[in-house]
C-alpha cells in the first residue's frame, strides 16, 4: 500500500510541474506578444509622423508656388494654392493628432465614398513609389557595379563578333593577318 500514495505523489508533483511550465509558457507567450504589440505600435507612430511631415513639407511648397504666382500678379491662383496649401496643412495637423485606429476608419470612409478617387490616388502613389525603387535600385548597382564590365552595346558587339569567321573579323575590325582575334562571348569567359 506504500506505492499507491507514492505515485499519487509522483503524479501530482508532475501535475504541479506540468501546470507551472504551462504557466510560464503563457506568461513568455504574453510578454512577448506585448512586446510585439508594442514594436508594431511604435513604428506605426513613426510612421504617422513621418506622413505628417511629409504632407506638412507638400503644403509648404504649394504654399511656395501660390507665393510665386502672387510675385507674378496672377492673384487667383495663387489664392487657390493658398486654401490649397492650408487644407493640405490641415490634413496634416490631423494625421499628427488622430489616433491610429480613426486614421483608418477615416482612410475607409474616404475608399467607400471616393471609390474612383481613392484608386486613382493610390494608382499614383503607386507609380511614385515604383520609380523611387527603381531609381534606388539603379543607384544601387552603379555605386556598386565594376566600372571595367561591358555596356550593353559593348555586349552586342562581342555577341556579333563571336559568330564572326576570322575573316570577317579581321575585315571589320582592321586587325592584321595573322593576328588572333581577341576573346569575347562565350569564348572569354573560359
Amino acid at each position: 500500500m506504500n506505492k499507491t500514495p507514492d505515485k499519487r505523489t509522483n503524479n501530482d508533483q508532475d501535475s504541479d510541474a506540468i501546470v507551472q511550465k504551462s504557466h510560464e509558457t503563457a506568461l513568455n507567450f504574453k510578454q512577448a506578444t506585448l512586446e510585439r504589440v508594442d514594436t508594431v505600435r511604435r513604428s506605426a507612430q513613426s510612421l504617422r509622423d513621418d506622413s505628417s511631415e511629409s504632407v506638412r513639407k507638400l503644403g509648404a511648397a504649394i504654399h511656395k508656388v501660390g507665393e510665386h504666382f502672387r510675385i507674378e500678379d496672377q492673384e487667383y491662383i495663387a489664392e487657390r494654392m493658398t486654401d490649397a496649401s492650408q487644407r493640405v496643412r490641415a490634413v496634416a495637423d490631423y494625421v499628427e493628432s488622430a489616433e491610429l485606429g480613426s486614421l483608418v476608419r477615416d482612410a475607409r470612409n474616404i475608399a467607400r465614398e471616393n471609390t474612383a478617387m481613392f484608386l486613382g490616388g493610390a494608382f499614383l502613389v503607386g507609380l511614385g513609389a515604383g520609380r523611387f525603387f527603381k531609381g534606388t535600385s539603379l543607384m544601387a548597382r552603379r555605386a556598386t557595379s565594376d566600372d571595367s564590365r561591358p555596356t550593353a552595346r559593348q555586349r552586342r558587339k562581342n555577341a556579333d563578333s563571336a559568330s564572326m569567321t576570322p575573316n570577317e573579323l579581321e575585315a571589320t575590325t582592321g586587325a592584321s593577318k595573322g593576328a588572333t582575334p581577341a576573346r569575347t562571348g562565350r569564348d572569354a569567359r573560359s
